[in-house]
């Protein structure tokens, strides 16, 4: 295993703790007096809003964008860009979950970009410069904050994948566990599971390091450790260990990339519009059994991470414990030949320990308890 990969992606600059949100709008000026902020409904009506607006410096005109939910979309992203051109906004923030933060990058990511969002969803980002991103997380989960890509989807094509840009890294990366008081249960839970697949994605990856695996690793103790606390109360020290945890595993995966799971959960997410998290808790189960010859370095890892307990059976019990159900259940793939062709083509797979044949993708959903036509 080598120590570290060629390319080594993290952001330039972290702050943790409880109050650290409020500083965000002052660290922004930094970059110019114009600025968009991306959020979510439960932001404004949580009073976080307000006392965002109320930290922001005098002289300083700031936009505020509210996502009125679900995953995201190319659409939802020109939408975001023309409001900063109209503003002549310099730089981005985002306070949200994984949807916020991935419409936040992608705008930074394109706004002084020619062409529609569709077109660099479909053929790759382009060259023009980006503006400064900053991502505040308000769930522990998807370790969007961590990373340079948005996952989008394009609601015509129907294709949701991700899009990867260096200069949409994060220069201002804030963990507040403050964020998360008050978060819905169904969305900490999912959340989760998008921790926990990717900490064990990350360490069964090719793409593996010593670096990935110590931050995977880590993040994979903390998130076993806090999950089910910090459900039952969000503003307790679990949120923090939790928030964290998110972070440390979408750091190892932006490094290391992933597996079959999330080669499985985007067109599956994008079909049948369930969310992210939840199709990774579905899936991940079904991952560990078939990966569990080919990555036994990795599966030991976690087995340590976990206090000795076998990846596998923490996974099935936590999802016991959760009910967390199978809405895939009894459902139909009728287009069989692209869902196959979008696995088997996703950087995710490409990582996944073993090799994944177009029958194995035909076995793993039936697994789920669907059918698959065509």
């Amino acid at each position: 295993m080598t120590l570290w990969g060629q390319e080594t992606v993290l952001p330039a600059l972290v702050r943790q703790g409880r109050g650290e949100k409020n500083d965000l709008l002052p660290r922004c000026t930094a970059w110019g007096n114009h600025g968009l902020l991306v959020h979510g409904a439960s932001l404004r009506e949580n009073g976080g809003l307000e006392a965002l607006q109320d930290s922001c410096p005098s002289g300083v005109q700031v936009r505020y964008w509210e996502h009125a939910g679900g995953e995201p979309t190319v659409e939802q992203v020109d939408d975001l860009r023309e409001a900063a051109h109209d503003h002549g906004a310099t730089w981005i923030a985002a306070v949200g979950g994984g949807s916020v933060l991935d419409l936040g990058k992608a705008c930074a990511g394109l706004a002084l970009a020619p062409q529609p969002t569709a077109a660099y969803h479909a053929a790759g980002p382009p060259e023009t410069p980006a503006l400064p991103f900053a991502a505040v997380p308000t769930t522990a989960g998807t370790g969007s904050e961590a990373t340079k890509v948005a996952v989008l989807t394009n609601p015509l094509t129907g294709v949701k994948k991700a899009l990867r840009r260096q200069e949409m890294l994060a220069r201002l990366v804030i963990l507040d566990a403050d964020c998360l008081k008050g978060a819905p249960a169904e969305s900490m839970r999912n959340a989760g599971f998008d921790a926990l697949t990717q900490a064990l994605e990350s360490l069964m990856s090719t793409g593996a390091t010593w670096f990935t695996t110590q931050l995977a690793g880590q993040g994979l103790a903390l998130l076993a450790e806090s999950l089910e606390a910090a459900l039952a109360d969000t503003g307790s020290e679990a949120a923090e260990q939790l928030l964290l945890g998110s972070f440390l595993t979408g750091m190892a995966f932006a490094n290391s990339r992933l597996g079959v799971v999330h080669g499985l959960a985007h067109p599956l997410g994008a079909r049948f519009s369930i969310p992210h998290g939840h199709v990774c808790g579905l899936c991940l189960p079904l991952a560990l059994e078939f990966n569990r010859e080919a990555a036994p370095k990795g599966l030991q890892t976690a087995k340590e991470a976990l206090g000795g307990k076998d990846a596998l059976a923490f996974v099935r019990a936590l999802a016991d414990r959760l009910t967390l159900d199978n809405p895939l259940q009894g459902k139909t793939i009728s287009d069989a030949g692209p869902f196959i062709n979008e696995v088997l083509a996703s950087g995710s797979t490409a990582h996944n320990p073993r090799p994944v044949s177009a029958e194995d993708v035909r076995f793993l959903v039936r697994a789920l308890g669907l059918t698959i036509n065509g």
